[in-house]
C-alpha cells in the first residue's frame, strides 16, 4: 500500500469575496512607494492577504486552499506571491497571480483540490506576504454496516459487533490411543467483556493483497491470538467456525469473511469506542468505525452468575441435573456454558447429557432455570462442573 500517496489536481480560479482565513493587514511589497497609501498616488495597494481552507477535513476527503487579498488602493493591479506547503505530504509550490484587481475589491485563487490518505496535519505558507494556515486531516469515520477503502483496491464492511461475556472454543484433547474434543469456553477476564467484530472484506483492486490484525486496534488494546493456547479460529460463534481471523490474503475479485476479538473494559468511556484501522504505522487511526454503547456511566454488558446447581448425590440410570444462571447486569444477554466431567485432572465435555453444550438468552436482572437429563452408563463417583463457573458438585452412578 502507497502511505503516502496524495491526490493533487492543479487549477487556479479568480472569484470574489472569501472570510475566515489566516491573513495580514500588512501592504503587499508589490504596493507603491507612498507608504501604502494606493489612494493618494492612484496606484494598487493590497493588503488583508490570507489563505484559508475548511480548517479540518477527513481521510480521503477533498479540500482546496484559497488565497486572498484586497486592494485598498487608488487604482487596479495585480497581486503577485509564492503559496509553499511547508508540512505535511502535499507537494506544492504554485505562483500567485491575481491580476487587475479594481480598488476596494477582494480577489481569490483556488487551489486544488488536494486529497490527503491518512491522519497528518498540513501548513501552507504565503512566501511573500509571510501569511501561514494550518490544516488538519481528520479520521473517516463510519457506523457499523457501511463500508470503507483501507487501500490498494480492499474494502471493508463492518457487518457485526457484539459484546458477549464467553464464547465456545475447540480443544482436541488425547487420552489413550482416542483423540477427543473437550469442549471448551473462554470467559471475559473480571469488569470486561469479550467484543467480537466480523467484518465483509472484498478485494476490487488488479491484485492480491494481504490484511493482518495487527493493522487494526480497539480500545487501547491487542487483539486475541488464540484462546488458551489455542488457536483463535478454534472458536465458534454461532456454532460457525472463527475461520478468518489471522493473516489474510485476498486474490482479485475475492469476498471473505474477517474477525478480530478484542476486550473492552466496564471503566470505558461511554460512546467512545471505535474499532480503528491504520493505513500508516506512524498515525494515528485513519479509519474509524464507531461502536454502539449504552449505559450512562460507561457500557453496559451482560454478566452472569450461577445461583445454584440441583443434582443428586447418586444416581442410576437417567436422572436431570438444574442449574440457575442470573443475568447480574442491565442488559439482556446470552449465557454459554458448557456442562463437564473431570476425568484424570482432565475436564471433558458431558457427552452423555441431553444437552452439554448451553447457549441460552437471559433478560437484563433475571434468572433462567435449565434443566438436562444425564444418562451414563460409566460406575463411580464423578465429578461435574458447569463451565465457565468453577462450582463443582459429585455425582456417584451406579449401574
Amino acid at each position: 500500500m502507497n502511505r503516502r500517496e496524495y491526490l493533487a489536481m492543479g487549477g487556479i480560479v479568480v472569484s470574489g469575496t472569501l472570510a475566515g482565513c489566516s491573513e495580514t493587514s500588512a501592504d503587499d511589497p508589490n504596493d507603491s512607494e507612498d507608504g501604502g497609501n494606493g489612494e493618494e498616488s492612484g496606484e494598487p495597494s493590497f493588503t488583508d492577504i490570507g489563505i484559508s481552507t475548511a480548517g479540518s477535513t477527513t481521510v480521503d476527503g477533498e479540500f482546496t486552499v484559497t488565497v486572498s487579498a484586497t486592494n485598498e488602493g487608488g487604482a487596479a493591479g495585480d497581486y503577485e506571491d509564492e503559496l509553499v506547503a511547508t508540512e505535511g505530504p502535499i507537494d506544492l509550490e504554485e505562483s500567485v497571480e491575481l491580476t487587475d484587481v479594481a480598488p476596494d475589491e477582494t480577489a481569490t485563487a483556488d487551489f486544488g483540490p488536494f486529497s490527503v490518505d491518512h491522519v497528518t496535519e498540513c501548513a501552507f505558507e504565503l512566501s511573500e506576504a509571510d501569511v501561514d494556515h494550518e490544516l488538519s486531516i481528520e479520521p473517516l469515520t463510519a457506523a457499523v454496516g457501511e463500508t470503507l477503502s483501507l487501500g490498494d483496491g480492499l474494502r471493508a464492511t463492518l457487518t457485526d459487533v457484539r459484546y458477549q461475556s464467553s464464547l465456545f472454543y475447540e480443544e482436541y484433547v488425547s487420552e489413550l490411543f482416542a483423540t477427543q474434543n473437550a469442549g471448551r469456553v473462554f470467559t471475559s477476564p473480571d469488569d470486561a467483556t469479550l467484543v467480537v467484530f466480523e467484518l465483509e472484506l472484498e478485494n476490487v483492486g488488479t491484485s492480491s493483497v494481504s490484511l493482518s490484525p495487527a493493522e487494526f486496534a480497539f480500545s487501547e488494546s491487542e487483539f486475541y491470538t488464540s484462546l488458551a493456547d489455542q488457536s483463535l479460529e478454534s472458536a465458534v460463534i454461532d456454532d460457525d467456525p472463527l475461520v478468518g481471523s489471522g493473516e489474510t490474503l485476498l486474490g482479485t475479485g475475492v469476498t471473505v469473511d474477517f474477525w478480530l476479538l478484542g476486550q473492552l473494559e466496564s471503566t470505558a468511556a461511554d460512546g467512545t469506542a471505535t474499532l480503528d484501522y491504520h493505513r500508516t504505522s506512524e498515525s494515528a487511526a485513519d479509519l474509524q468505525w464507531e461502536l454502539p454503547l449504552e449505559g450512562e456511566d460507561g457500557p453496559a454488558f451482560p454478566t452472569f452468575e450461577l445461583e445454584s446447581v440441583d443434582a443428586p448425590a447418586e444416581a442410576s440410570g437417567a436422572y436431570d441435573i438444574t442449574a440457575t444462571i442470573r443475568n447480574t447486569s442491565d442488559v439482556d444477554g446470552r449465557f454459554r456454558g458448557v456442562f463437564q466431567y473431570e476425568n484424570d485432572d482432565e475436564w471433558w465435555k458431558l457427552t452423555s447429557a441431553t444437552k452439554s453444550r448451553l447457549d441460552v438468552g437471559i433478560a437484563a436482572g433475571e434468572s433462567r432455570e435449565i434443566r438436562v437429563t444425564n444418562e451414563s452408563s460409566s460406575s463411580g463417583e464423578y465429578t461435574y462442573r458447569l463451565a465457565p463457573f468453577d462450582d463443582e458438585w459429585v455425582t456417584t452412578l451406579s449401574s
